[in-house]
């Protein structure tokens, strides 16, 4: 069944995210990788920084929809997409959790932005969008649209279910064994306080807390066509992939979002 579904809408506000390749793994594939060596404080922070850039890009290009529904994470995914301004590319990530331990990101995020680190984010964040006004334009836009949807079966539901839940106690463990030697190395590599670190901390224990409960009531596989439009492009440019998206504690979030919360939207 094909279904020609646009979510365009003249709300977007501009804004991006560097195009590299789409990222459609499901979030439980990419959880599958049993992770038995301790972390740091940096590694659940940044360890996915190359790859929230990959999958920012996937998730390219789609306005945003203020209905909490299957196609609410596109929509999110778009507006970071579109975003030319660097100084909000980590805001406009985190709003794609649509909801989804958004707060508890959010809080990360502000003690973030008064780190050392933070500055060295900006950088990356610039050169993604000069590398798409190089590419496409600086007028460039993105969207998406979705052409077909397949119901995702409980039993996949289930063990996206159960991944989820068991990275929750392992991120728990771990951050609950948290000493001054873990406090003081974490505020070290991030360039922040003590103090700061623990922040971070109690809202990293929060989310392995929802994680722990998770549950997914829904899911689809989508079929999406990405279209990229811009002055330095003789014609639009078109790529089709399929991207999944969960509900989540009552809340729509695609895998890229996940594959966020696993690993570090930072």
């Amino acid at each position: 069944m094909e279904e020609n579904i646009n979510v365009t809408n003249e709300y977007i506000e501009e804004a991006p995210v560097v195009q590299e390749e789409p990222l459609v793994t499901p979030a439980y594939e990419m959880a599958q990788e049993p992770k038995k060596k301790k972390k740091g404080l940096k590694f659940w922070l940044i360890t996915g920084i190359g790859a929230a850039v990959a999958i920012a890009a996937i998730v390219v290009a789609l306005v945003l929809f203020v209905f909490n529904t299957y196609k609410t994470p596109l929509a999110l995914a778009e507006k970071a997409a579109n975003n030319k301004k660097a100084s909000v590319a980590l805001d406009k990530q985190v709003a794609m959790l649509n909801g989804f331990c958004e707060d508890e990101y959010k809080e990360i995020v502000k003690v973030l932005k008064k780190s050392d680190y933070y500055e060295d984010m900006l950088e990356q964040y610039e050169e993604q969008i000069e590398y798409y006004k190089d590419e496409y334009g600086s007028n460039y836009k993105i969207k998406y649209k979705i052409t077909d949807k397949e119901k995702i079966d409980k039993d996949e539901l289930k063990e996206l279910r159960d991944e989820i839940r068991e990275m929750g106690e392992e991120m728990l463990y771990e951050l609950e064994e948290a000493d001054s030697d873990y406090y003081e190395e974490g505020a070290d590599e991030l360039g922040i306080s003590e103090s700061q670190a623990k922040k971070i901390v109690k809202a990293m224990k929060s989310v392995a807390k929802t994680l722990k409960k998770a549950k997914i009531t829904e899911g689809y596989t989508l079929t999406v066509t990405e279209t990229i439009k811009g002055s330095e492009l003789d014609e639009p440019e078109e790529d089709e992939y399929e991207i999944e998206v969960y509900k989540i504690n009552g809340r729509w979030v695609s895998s890229s979002a996940l594959f966020l919360v696993f690993y570090g939207v930072f």
